[in-house]
Parts: structure tokens; C-alpha cells; sequence
């Protein structure tokens, strides 16, 4: 294999991505000519260490060489500096989609509207907690808390949310029932403004109605 001179420079970088990152994807496809060459060099190293792997005194040797084809064995205590027999869990709580939700909230400048109509910062607090759940995995007001639980909310906002007490949300949701209409005003005024919307209607079902039984006389 030649690989022209003009090229020689960006195939080697592209290699020194690849195997720097156990073969992390290009952000963008790299040009055919240029893939061609990479994926031919890969391939000769991806030989050569599964050759080594077949004799045991080099099996280092091929996990050094192409570690993305011979990953460190979870047997190792040590991986990258980690200790992995003295690695410990305790809980899990969902972070990721209320990251998003948060950014909405304050994209809309509902803290400000809230407070402004009477809201205080806990009250706030559970009416995130009521939109969030209804957004991510609507529930019941009675099992809201017990979800509140399985969320890294008390740490996103800075506030303890007992399992226990279930009243604050069914409160806060009559406090923006009464505000209705002004906060829906407040929600088109805000999207239309972000967005250049000029008039958009969402349907979306929030009941928490439904019926058991086989409904033998419908």
C-alpha cells in the first residue's frame, strides 16, 4: 500500500484518533481516499494483534496493540487508574431527562411568572415536580412523591422532597389550576416569541382516568 505524500499526514492523524479512542467514530465521514488508507492500516494492526493473541506469552503485547479488540478483562482490579473491586453503588436516581426540562422551565421564565402571581420557591419546586413527572412518566398526585424518590430533583434544586407528604402537590396543582388561563397566555406569548410561531394548538391528554374490568355491557 502507497499512500501519497500530500495525504501521509492526515491518514496518520486520522489512525491516531482511531486507535486513541478505541475506534471512536469520525464526527464527520472522512474523504474515500483518505478512508481507504485508514481502514487498510486498522485492519493490518487488527491482524497483527489477533496473531499475538494466539500465542499466550503475547497476549499483553495484542491488548496494548488493539485494545479495542481485546478490552482489559473486568478481572483486572485496576482499569485507567480505577480501583474496580472497590468501586461501590448505593442509589440510582434519574438526572438525564430533567436536564432538558429544567431549560424549558426557565427558557419560558416560569420562576419569574409563578412568583410574581404568588408562588413561593417551594411551591415552584412541587409544580416542577408535577410538570416534570407529567413529561417524563405521568403518575397519580398520590404516587407523585414516591417518583419524586427515584429523581436526582432534591439535588437539581436544591431542596428535600419527602416521600411522605403528598398534600404540597395536589395544592400546587390547584394554585395553577386558578392561574389557568393567565399561565397559558403567558406559554403562548413566550413560544411565540422564541419560536416565530404564529399560531400553534397542542393537544395533549394529562387525565389520570382510566377503568378496570371486562366492560361486558358496552
Amino acid at each position: 500500500m502507497r499512500i501519497p505524500t500530500a495525504m501521509r499526514s492526515e491518514v496518520a492523524a486520522a489512525v491516531e484518533r482511531r486507535l486513541g479512542s478505541a475506534r471512536q467514530q469520525e464526527l464527520f465521514p472522512l474523504p474515500l481516499e483518505l478512508a481507504v488508507h485508514v481502514d487498510e492500516i486498522l485492519s493490518r494492526i487488527n491482524h497483527q494483534a489477533a496473531r499475538k493473541a494466539e500465542d499466550p506469552k503475547k497476549t499483553d503485547e495484542a491488548v496494548r496493540l488493539a485494545p479495542w479488540v481485546f478490552p482489559v478483562p473486568l478481572s483486572d482490579p485496576c482499569v485507567d487508574g480505577v480501583l474496580l473491586d472497590q468501586v461501590t453503588h448505593s442509589r440510582s436516581v434519574m438526572l438525564g431527562p430533567l436536564l432538558p426540562l429544567e431549560a424549558a422551565w426557565h427558557s419560558y421564565g416560569l420562576d419569574s411568572f409563578l412568583s410574581l402571581h404568588g408562588l413561593s420557591q417551594s411551591q415552584m419546586n412541587a409544580a416542577k415536580a408535577c410538570v416534570y413527572n407529567r413529561l417524563c412518566d405521568p403518575c397519580s398526585e398520590n404516587a407523585l412523591a414516591s417518583w419524586v424518590q427515584t429523581t436526582a430533583l432534591s439535588d437539581l434544586l436544591s431542596e428535600p422532597f419527602s416521600a411522605s407528604y403528598r398534600d404540597r402537590y395536589y395544592r400546587v396543582g390547584d394554585k395553577l389550576l386558578e392561574r389557568k388561563e393567565k399561565l397559558e397566555q403567558h406559554l403562548v406569548r413566550r413560544a411565540t416569541a422564541q419560536f416565530s410561531l404564529s399560531r400553534t394548538i397542542l393537544l395533549y391528554d394529562l387525565t389520570n382516568s382510566y377503568f378496570e374490568g371486562q366492560a361486558e355491557l358496552n
